[in-house]
């Protein structure tokens, strides 16, 4: 590391600032990047710098005494009981062969303990998914025999995240070789496009070096997950901007090339879904709004006509088509989650209109105009305009309120529809349908990123989040505990 002068001139006059940069290597070139932002030269407190100093050494230098955690003043939670059995956790983990992956990978030479370190962080996410407090205070708990009698610091795990990271491919053909073995044979993988978000922690340092006022921080990512059907992640991706056509296009020249496999791209949204090449295969599912591009009429769409059902809970009818196939799903469930969540809606705006008919009643509510207002504004604001009918009598001093059930209904019926556009012709629906689903569960478990090291960058001396290793390597851990949690579920 070393400092750097920046001198910029502004209307005649020169300023000049200070900045701390760092050197790393990639892809065999030498290149720099700012650490530390101090700001103007003149107005730099000696002082803090020595303190940032301080701090960057604690985390160079394995000798140096680790920042102390226990002074750290985030809200910390203690989860005592695991939420499954390690050692059934072990037995898939050893079937998995991630212990001799990163055994392979990592040589205890070179790298130590980091396999068991990078084993201890996806357990925890496992076993402890409420647990709150740095894993160099909690890794104890998951008991793992490798790491008995060992003494590790944060300083430990935040190098072994990182060092997972630079092996993200090697991680991708282990996971891609075996469960390809252990499950099907299938010559697609899936890949997705996700919004997510980086949970790390933020802090200030005092004249001794110690981080205080440490708080989260939040920072929007791009994730692109490559899933083994039936929807098994392997593989996750992440930049700070949306992914463009190019990156699915390289992604999947580098799969074919290396794995001698496709890609499907699979979303849930279509606002997010990156320009794909011409007959790129892709499933998505389709907003309510462009329902009407179904080429099929109303009339003939409820008919049994080309339709299945699914366990008797689910109703599929299958549109093939020149171009594109469209697959419709109905849930035919009793009060769906769905439905659950409109009637908690409801039952919101049932109460506060329930507040103006009782103030009408006591006559602190008289001109028909104000109470007009007041109906409008409350079912504007639980987006309940057409779902209610009511009539003001002012005579008699009361409200007479009415769900419009054909209304309701309708918009039930509509959110238990979910209608997925293809251009693949050949696989059986169910698979297309199953893709989808899994769209839904690795979105779900990867697009939250979480920092379980909480080692906080120092702020505002520092103008960059953590490093892309450091939040890649969180990512890939997620990805593994993931997966894992997948095939306990399938296990069960």
């Amino acid at each position: 590391m070393f400092f750097r002068r920046i001198v910029t001139k502004r209307n005649g006059k020169e300023y000049t600032y200070l900045k701390l940069i760092e050197s790393y290597r990639e892809n065999g070139k030498v290149r720099q990047r700012v650490i530390a932002n101090l700001g103007n030269i003149d107005h730099i407190d000696p002082e803090k710098v020595n303190t940032l100093i301080t701090s960057l050494n604690k985390l160079a230098d394995p000798d140096m005494p680790e920042l102390d955690l226990s002074r750290k003043t985030y809200p910390m939670k203690e989860q005592r009981h695991p939420r499954m059995q390690i050692t059934n956790l072990d037995k898939l983990w050893q079937k998995l062969g991630m212990s001799d992956f990163l055994s392979r990978t990592l040589d205890e030479k070179k790298y130590g303990s980091m396999p068991s370190l990078i084993k201890t962080m996806v357990f925890q996410k496992l076993l402890f998914p409420q647990e709150n407090r740095p894993i160099a205070l909690s890794y104890k708990n998951i008991s793992l025999p490798e790491l008995h009698n060992c003494s590790l610091g944060e300083n430990d795990f935040y190098q072994a995240t990182i060092c997972l990271a630079k092996y993200q491919e090697q991680l991708e053909n282990h996971l891609f070789v075996t469960l390809h073995r252990q499950l099907n044979n299938s010559s697609l993988l899936y890949v997705t496009s996700l919004q997510g978000e980086y949970v790390g922690y933020k802090c200030d340092i005092n004249n001794t070096g110690t981080a205080y006022q440490v708080q989260p921080y939040h920072q929007p990512l791009q994730l692109l997950v490559t899933a083994v059907p039936p929807g098994i992640p392997i593989n996750c991706s992440i930049k700070n901007s949306p992914f463009a056509t190019e990156d699915i296009s390289a992604n999947q020249k580098n799969l074919a090339k290396r794995l001698g496999i496709n890609l499907c791209m699979v979303s849930g949204d279509s606002n997010h879904v990156p320009l794909l090449p011409p007959n790129f295969p892709s499933i998505k599912s389709l907003p309510p709004e462009e329902f009407g591009i179904i080429p099929v009429s109303s009339a003939d769409l409820w008919q049994d006509r080309d339709a299945f059902t699914v366990d008797n809970t689910l109703w599929v009818k299958d549109i093939g088509k020149s171009k594109k196939r469209y697959i419709i799903c109905h849930d035919l469930r009793a009060n769906t989650k769905s439905d659950q969540a409109l009637e908690k809606t409801l039952a919101r705006a049932v109460r506060d209109l329930d507040k103006i008919r009782s103030s009408v009643r006591q006559q602190r509510l008289r001109r028909e105009k104000t109470i007009t207002n007041q109906i409008i504004k409350t079912l504007k604001k639980h987006e309940c305009e057409n779902y209610f009918n009511y009539r003001l009598n002012l005579k008699k001093q009361d409200i007479h309120i009415n769900r419009n059930e054909e209304v309701i209904q309708k918009l039930k019926t509509l959110n238990r529809t979910t209608v997925l556009e293809t251009n693949l012709k050949d696989l059986p629906a169910l698979e297309i349908i199953n893709a989808y689903k899994q769209w839904g569960t690795i979105k779900n478990y990867l697009q939250l990123i979480t920092d379980p090291v909480k080692i906080p960058i120092v702020h505002p001396l520092i103008d960059t989040p953590q490093c892309k290793d450091y939040i890649t390597g969180q990512a890939l851990i997620n990805l593994i505990s993931c997966t894992l949690e997948v095939l306990v579920g399938q296990k069960d």
